[in-house]
């Protein structure tokens, strides 16, 4: 074996305070799989994106104990350089090892003199973010892997605004983990008997209740009585939350039973996450069964929203996140007139990754719309920034269905945007109006926009270095035409360089390593690695105006076929 190989595992094996994970090493060793060894240990599991995010066992590139303990007391050092006397919310979700990740976490903090303050029972991310904020904690730590499939989980870091950490935060906390020697385990038990760690009850949840009522318009709930909704959980935190509040107005949602507990297995679905319509099966046919109007699901840490509605020949249609996104933009702003704010004052914001339906609707209502880098703490930032100039915010969200309707924290909160999709689906109804006709209207009236996500997946070592090829690829040569359409503008957020027909300007953006290609009729390709997955995500949004419904759909469906056989030949 590698010399330098069999020490990182000696340096693991002698730090694991979890023995199954260290027994699944000492497995690997005895059988010489080499290949698999290889994998769990050619790099750390690298803190980004707000956190960590991996597949749970024993190594340095997987979610244990290990990485655990290195990152908490990495964390705990930099809060004692900058604020000694912190408080750090904690909050875990029903996934694998979610609990023992989350009292580890507790008990390191408490170990150094902080003051943790850890959920007692499973809760949503959108909690966590609030009671980060409601607690004055320095930071928030939420154990989740959010959408991702049954053998991952993830450390999220949120900071005092319940947004997820940018830099310099990231890098300063990074930079204290890579010089972390391990701390002594911990005792979580004896802690938390010496009040060392304060446990959040449910008392907590009548906080985010209020909050989440504030925003409704009860008028609207009270006239539910022929609206029908399903809603799935999809065995994630979300179900208490979001049944509550339903049930508070009065509007009392038909519930998916067999993903309405917690269960990080997730026995009923291959993948929990929302925007896969194979994971909404079982709430479509139940809607089909008892013809509801409206579908809702929220995936296992309830952070993200997917959105269906019954169509006029009785079946159900998905909305996607950018349709969702123009819908409650133009519904908010619509609602937000009635109300007497002056939409002049009126921001939303939405990921460069989305379409830009959603920003030709906020314009017609004389309000802005500004595009941030892709992830919420990017759309946080413009928050904070435009909130300063005392505009007035209403809705971010960003194309992979996470959406934001309220100021009382940063992050998208999937439990308060089922509500307002209620909301805006009981109000259409009310009219005679389902949400795809109220689509089908901003076609007709800013043209028609057809939006997918292509992902192609790339594990180990290998995927790394062909995602990294791809990406220099791309960056190098760049693309004159996407099929027949000539590309006229083209964004690299990593260098910071637009280049529009040949003449190159700077882009006022913190650097990602996305790139964006734009045709001659405003149609979208744009190229990003995934920051949580060993992915490349690859965004289309095909334009066409003005709007003729079967002839645009067929020519967005080329735009569709032309990006396939550019992405086959990388």
């Amino acid at each position: 074996m590698d010399k330098q190989l069999q020490e990182k595992i000696d340096y693991y094996l002698k730090h694991e305070s979890y023995q199954k994970f260290k027994d699944e090493i000492i497995t690997l060793l005895k059988d010489d799989n080499s290949n698999e060894l290889n994998d769990r240990f050619y790099r750390e599991l690298e803190f980004g994106t707000a956190g960590l995010r991996g597949k749970i066992a024993g190594g340095l590139n997987r979610i244990n104990n290990f990485v655990i303990t290195k990152t908490t007391q990495g964390i705990a050092h930099y809060l004692l350089k900058n604020n000694p006397q912190a408080k750090v919310v904690i909050g875990y979700d029903p996934r694998h090892y979610s609990r023992q990740f989350a009292q580890l976490t507790a008990a390191i903090l408490a170990q150094n003199g902080l003051q943790p303050y850890l959920f007692k029972n499973i809760c949503p991310t959108p909690a966590l973010a609030l009671a980060t904020v409601h607690y004055g904690a320095a930071l928030g730590i939420m154990l989740t892997a959010s959408h991702n499939p049954p053998e991952y989980n993830g450390y999220k870091v949120f900071a005092a605004d319940g947004s997820q950490i940018v830099s310099p935060i990231d890098k300063e906390i990074l930079s204290e983990i890579e010089r972390v020697t391990m701390p002594q385990p911990a005792n979580y038990d004896s802690l938390v008997a010496q009040n060392l760690i304060k446990l959040i009850d449910n008392d907590f949840d009548e906080l985010y209740f209020n909050m989440a009522l504030n925003i409704v318009d009860r008028d609207i709930f009270t006239q539910s009585k022929n609206f029908k909704a399903v809603y799935s959980a999809l065995h994630g935190a979300g179900a208490p939350y979001v049944e509550e509040l339903f049930k508070r107005l009065n509007s009392p949602l038909i519930v998916v039973p067999e993903q309405n507990a917690g269960d990080g297995n997730f026995p009923t679905v291959s993948y929990p996450n929302p925007e896969d319509e194979s994971a909404l099966k079982l709430a479509l046919n139940l809607a089909k069964k008892e013809a509801a109007n409206l579908v809702l699901a929220t995936d296992p840490d309830a952070d993200r929203l997917a959105i269906a509605y019954r169509t006029k020949d009785n079946d159900y249609a998905v909305l996607n996140g950018h349709q969702a996104g123009a819908l409650l933009a133009n519904y908010l702003l619509f609602k937000a007139g009635k109300q007497g704010i002056d939409r002049q004052n009126i921001f939303i914001v939405k990921s460069i990754v989305t379409g830009e339906l959603e920003q030709k609707v906020a314009l017609s209502y004389g309000a802005a719309c500004y595009s941030a880098l892709t992830g919420f703490k990017w759309l946080a930032q413009t928050m904070r920034e435009q909130n300063a100039q005392g505009k007035h915010f209403i809705l971010a969200n960003e194309e992979a269905i996470g959406y934001l309707v309220h100021s009382a924290f940063k992050d998208k909160d999937g439990i308060t945007a089922a509500l307002i999709a209620y909301e805006m689906a009981l109000y259409y109804q009310l009219a005679g109006k389902t949400l795809g006709d109220v689509l089908e209207e901003l076609y007709q009236k800013f043209g028609y926009y057809a939006d997918w996500q292509i992902s192609q997946n790339y594990e180990g070592e290998a995927g790394l270095k062909i995602m990294q090829d791809i990406m220099t690829k791309l960056r190098q040569q760049g693309l004159s035409y996407i099929g027949a359409q000539k590309v006229m503008q083209s964004y690299d957020y990593l260098t910071g360089a637009l280049n529009d027909n040949g003449q190159i300007t700077a882009l006022n953006y913190a650097k990602s390593n996305v790139l964006q290609f734009v045709t001659e009729n405003g149609s979208r390709l744009s190229v990003r690695p995934s920051g949580t997955e060993p992915k490349i995500k690859f965004y289309l949004s095909a334009v066409v105006s003005p709007y003729n419904e079967t002839k645009d759909k067929l020519k967005a469906d080329i735009f569709l076929d032309d990006v396939k056989k550019l992405i086959a030949n990388l």
